[in-house]
């Protein structure tokens, strides 16, 4: 995380007092997360389901199972909201006559189309190479993270197994 005072970038372990370094950085991120996911900008989109899946893995070391299983759902159901698990292998950086689509998934189609619901974290596709390889990242982050807090707690993961996904495994997995 960025502090917006100064170019400096901080870290919870740069610090010999780690409980008000952790606590200030935790209260940053936990204050920016609302804002991050009700942006028009997908890059803040995806980089609050970044800080999601960093949390859930914070709390997770820390023995806080409420609170890590909580953010790696929210996690699971921002990149759903964002449709990153319908990421073809043919995926094209696109837009369709103003539709937004991953190769010949179109993102407005589908049930929440009908209930209104599909522009909720709808993001445009990708403008490039390095943003299709980051959201395929995220995605597959999410999915693994899910499993591991899944088998951590001994409860059914958040994204069920007979979940359709067709975004390919990351390059080098």
């Amino acid at each position: 995380l960025s502090d917006k005072k100064s170019d400096k970038v901080t870290t919870i372990e740069d610090s010999d007092d780690e409980g008000s370094l952790a606590g200030s950085q935790l209260e940053l991120t936990l204050s920016s997360l609302p804002d991050a996911l009700a942006s028009s900008n997908a890059t803040h989109r995806i980089q609050a389901i970044q800080a999601q899946i960093l949390l859930a893995r914070y709390f997770l070391r820390e023995g806080r199972l409420l609170e890590g299983h909580y953010h790696s759902s929210a996690a699971a159901a921002a990149a759903f909201g964002c449709r990153l698990h319908l990421i073809d292998e043919s995926a094209k950086c696109t837009t369709v006559s103003g539709t937004a689509s991953f190769g010949s998934i179109d993102l407005a189609a589908g049930p929440l189309a009908s209930l209104g619901l599909c522009s909720l974290l709808d993001i445009p596709p990708p403008r490039n190479a390095l943003e299709l390889g980051e959201r395929i990242k995220v995605f597959w982050s999410v999915y693994t993270l899910d499993v591991c807090w899944s088998v951590a707690l001994d409860r059914p993961a958040s994204i069920p197994a007979e979940t359709l996904i067709s975004t390919p495994l990351p390059l080098g997995w």
